[in-house]
C-alpha cells in the first residue's frame, strides 16, 4: 500500500493560458509556487502536425505508429510535439533536445536538463491540457462529460466510503457532473503523486459537490491552522481528542507599548505601561480567557 501525505500542498499562482492564441512569449516568468496551464487543440494542420512530429523521437515515433487508427495517431504527435514545444520555450532550448524518463510508476519526467520543470499532460478527444510548475510536483485530468445509465454504481465501486455516502446525498440531477469532478479530481491526484493507479482511487477522499473547490481530504483528519492555546490543550487533555499538530513553519509575534514623544500625559501612561506589563496583572487577566490554558 502506499502512503498518502497528510498535506498536499496546493499552488498559490494557478495561471491559464489558450494556445495558440496566446503567443509563447514570456513563459518562462513561473513563480516557485506557481502553475502555468495551457489548453490546446490536437487536430492540428498536416503542415503543423509534420512540423511538430520532427521534435519526437524513433521511439516516440515508433510509439504513434502503434495506433492502429489515423486519428489517434496524429493526436498523440500533436500532444508530444506541442509539450516539446512548449517545454522547450520555457527553457529556451531547442525542443528536440529534450530527453524525458520515467518514474516507477511510469511517469513520464524530464531527463535532459534533469527535473528542470515539472509537468503533466492530459487529453480528451481534441483537446489537451498540458500544465508546468517549477516548484514541485503537478498533475491534471479532463474528461468529456458522457451521460451514464448508472453513475452510482460507478461510484460505489470506485469512490471511497466517505466520498460514496456524499455522493449519495446529492440530488439526482447533480450526480453525473459530480461523478467526472470526482474522477478528475483524483486521477489530476494521482497523477501529481506519480504513482497513477498504482494508488487505489478508493484509497483517499476529495470533494464530491461540482462546485466545491478540489481539495484533497486525506483520511479525513483536519489540520487546524490556528486556534488558542488553552482549546486545543484542554480537548486533547482533558477530553482526550485526538490532536495532532503540525507545523510548515514557525511564527513569531512581537508586541510593543509606545508612548509619542510630546504626549501630554507622559506620568500616567508610564504607569500603565508599568501594570499592564507586570506578572501579576497578567497572571489575573486569564480569569476573562473561557478556555483553560496551558501552565507553562
Amino acid at each position: 500500500m502506499l502512503p498518502i501525505p497528510r498535506t498536499w500542498r496546493v499552488p498559490t499562482d494557478v495561471r491559464w493560458h489558450r494556445w495558440p492564441d496566446e503567443a509563447l512569449v514570456g513563459v518562462r516568468r513561473l513563480s516557485e509556487d506557481g502553475v502555468h496551464v495551457w489548453r490546446t487543440g490536437l487536430d492540428v494542420p498536416a503542415a503543423r502536425l509534420a512540423g511538430l512530429g520532427t521534435y519526437l523521437t524513433p521511439e516516440e515515433m515508433a510509439r504513434a505508429e502503434r495506433y492502429r487508427f489515423p486519428s489517434p495517431r496524429r493526436r498523440f504527435i500533436a500532444a508530444r510535439g506541442l509539450l516539446r514545444e512548449l517545454l522547450g520555450a520555457y527553457l529556451e532550448l531547442d525542443p528536440a533536445r529534450l530527453r524525458f524518463r520515467q518514474n516507477a510508476w511510469g511517469k513520464p519526467l524530464l531527463l535532459e536538463p534533469p527535473d528542470a520543470l515539472q509537468f503533466n499532460v492530459a487529453h480528451t478527444d481534441d483537446l489537451a491540457l498540458i500544465a508546468v510548475s517549477a516548484g514541485g510536483a503537478v498533475g491534471i485530468d479532463v474528461e468529456r462529460v458522457l451521460p451514464l445509465a448508472h453513475p452510482d454504481r460507478l461510484a460505489a465501486r470506485t469512490f471511497s466510503p466517505l466520498e460514496y455516502a456524499a455522493f449519495r446525498e446529492l440530488p439526482p440531477s447533480q450526480q453525473l457532473e459530480a461523478f467526472f469532478a470526482v474522477w478528475t479530481r483524483k486521477e489530476a491526484y494521482m497523477k501529481a503523486r506519480g504513482w497513477g493507479f498504482h494508488l487505489p482511487p478508493d484509497a483517499f477522499d476529495v470533494t464530491v459537490a461540482p462546485d466545491a473547490p478540489p481539495q484533497l481530504l486525506a483520511d479525513g483528519e483536519v489540520t487546524m491552522a490556528y486556534a488558542f492555546n488553552g482549546r486545543i490543550f484542554n480537548a486533547a487533555m482533558a477530553d482526550k481528542k485526538p490532536f495532532k499538530i503540525s507545523w510548515d513553519g514557525q511564527i513569531y509575534e512581537m508586541e510593543g507599548w509606545v508612548i509619542p514623544k510630546g504626549a501630554p500625559n507622559l506620568e500616567n501612561a508610564v504607569k500603565f505601561i508599568a501594570f499592564s506589563t507586570a506578572p501579576a496583572p497578567q497572571a489575573l487577566s486569564l480569569i476573562h480567557i473561557s478556555e483553560p490554558t496551558r501552565p507553562y
